[in-house]
Formats: structure tokens, sequence, C-alpha cells
């Protein structure tokens, strides 16, 4: 009897082993201690997923695998709601997904008022009082319309040069807007087109934007005209880079620059410059967006 006793113990505790490492492993408990990682599988994630994709850091269909490209779209959550951007999910980040779920359809009010300066001062983030702010991507993304123009401003030097933005999914795909524009940018670049990040402001419509840019022609190109062989990047907070699907921690060095630079010094070495269209522009021919 004693012996049947013993093995029917020996049997609860290995269930109860089994099910502490299903919950963990596949993510059925999310306990104060539970954290959702790369390589962990359930419905758990599929959860995180759903809240991923519906707030749009997350283009895949939810799998249920804790993948790379998960890890990643969190770490891009993370860094924009101020959390730890490790891209692990713990009892933190998974209520900053609630309270952004809950907050979608305030935020659904710039789809339906694009550009709307009262709804986007809400999301205003880290950054100067009054000054550049480093606002979430997922934020810009809505406000730089496709086809609408700003103006960027090199935080280094100080040289400026306009730029429309031609669309973009994980950060901005933008182009110089007029040859004179490019010839700036290039002397930017010390006359040679680079890969190297830079940080600058971006000055869209009422926003002074921390931003990071690289410097090489690439891609598809719709202005002609501008003397620029394609399109250059735009990084935001949250930001990530289209063949990796990362976050790029230089660009990521660049915009915290931005964000914390000297506003009014970099502002008074600014030269007048021709005023940027409000509103996305339908031509593409960049002479004309002059007159």
């Amino acid at each position: 009897m004693a012996k049947i006793r013993s093995l029917y113990y020996i049997l609860i505790l290995t269930l109860g082993l089994t099910l502490c490492i299903h919950d963990v492993s596949w993510g059925v408990t999310f306990g104060s201690g539970t954290l959702i990682r790369i390589g962990v599988q359930g419905r758990r994630v599929t959860e995180i997923q759903s809240y991923l994709k519906q707030l749009n850091y997350l283009r895949q269909k939810p799998s249920g695998f804790y993948g790379r490209d998960t890890a990643e779209a969190v770490k891009s959550f993370q860094l924009e709601h101020g959390l730890t951007a490790d891209g692990i999910v713990g009892p933190e980040t998974m209520t900053g997904f609630r309270v952004a779920m809950n907050a979608d359809k305030k935020i659904e009010l710039k789809k339906m008022v694009p550009g709307s300066d009262e709804v986007m001062t809400q999301f205003a983030s880290r950054g100067r009082v009054n000054g550049v702010k480093a606002i979430p991507w997922s934020i810009v993304n809505n406000l730089w319309q496709d086809g609408e123009t700003a103006l960027i401003i090199d935080v280094e030097t100080g040289q400026s040069f306009r730029a429309r933005r031609l669309y973009g999914y994980l950060h901005a795909d933008v182009e110089p807007l007029t040859k004179e524009d490019t010839e700036t940018m290039l002397a930017v670049y010390d006359g040679k087109w680079s890969w190297k990040r830079r940080a600058v402001v971006v000055c869209l419509r009422n926003f002074l934007i921390a931003a990071s840019i690289n410097g090489m022609p690439h891609g598809q190109k719709s202005i002609v005209g501008n003397d620029f062989p394609g399109q250059f990047c735009v990084h935001f907070l949250g930001s990530r880079v289209h063949q990796s699907g990362i976050v790029d921690p230089v660009h990521l060095t660049m915009i915290e620059k931005a964000a914390a630079c000297d506003y009014f010094n970099l502002f008074s070495k600014l030269r007048p410059q021709v005023l940027i269209p409000a509103k996305p522009v339908g031509s593409m021919d960049a002479n004309h967006l002059m007159h």
C-alpha cells in the first residue's frame, strides 16, 4: 500500500511539473514571473500578436509562435511607450498593449482628421517642452502623409533641405524636393552619398520631430528634375529597417541626439526657407512644386 501511495505522489508531482512547464512555454498563464520571449508558442503569443497586428506593429497574421519578427515588433511598441525595449513581454508590456487597445478609438481620430494638431499634441513624447519631440513612428506614419513635404534640418551642421514623402511602412521613404535640396543634402554628407546615420529635426506643420536619416539613394523615385537617383530613409522613434525588420540602434542613437539638441541654437542657423506646402501635392514634377 505504501508503495502504491508513493507511486501516486510521484505521478501527481510529475503531472504538476508538466503543467507548470506547459503553462510557461505555451503562455497559458501570465503571472508576475512569466515572460514571453523568442521560442515561446501558444495562445498567449497569439494574443500578443493580435494586439501587435491591430496596433499596426506587425504585418503577419498571428501564428502562435514568438519569433524574431514578433520580438522586434514588441521592441518597437516598447520604445514608443517608454517601456524597457528588450523585445520580451512581461506584465508591464502586456498592460501597455491593453491600454493602447482601449485608446485605439481616440488614436483612430487621426485617420479621420489627417494633420489635426489638436489630436497629435496628445501623443508628443520625449523631448524638450515646446521644442523637438521624439514622436513615435506609429503616430508620424499617420501625420506625414504620402506626397507631403517637410523641412529636414541636420543637427550637426544646421543645414536644411526640403523632402517629400514617397511611401514607407516601417519608416518613411522620402525624396529631396528639388535639385537645390539635393545639393544641400549632398553637402551635409561632404559631397559623397553614404549610409551614415545623421541626427535631424523634421519640421512638419507645427511639429519639430526628432529623426535620423541615411544619405544613400536607393529604390524608386517619383520626382522629376531633382537630380536624386532614388529615395532615402527617415527613421523616427520605433522605426525599423525594411530588410531585417529590426530597430536600428544607430538610428535610435541619432533620434535621441536630435531630441536633446539645443533647438534655439539650431534654428538660429537657418537661412530663409521657401514655404512648405501644408497638404500633399499631386504633381510628380519638382519644378512644378516650386511655383
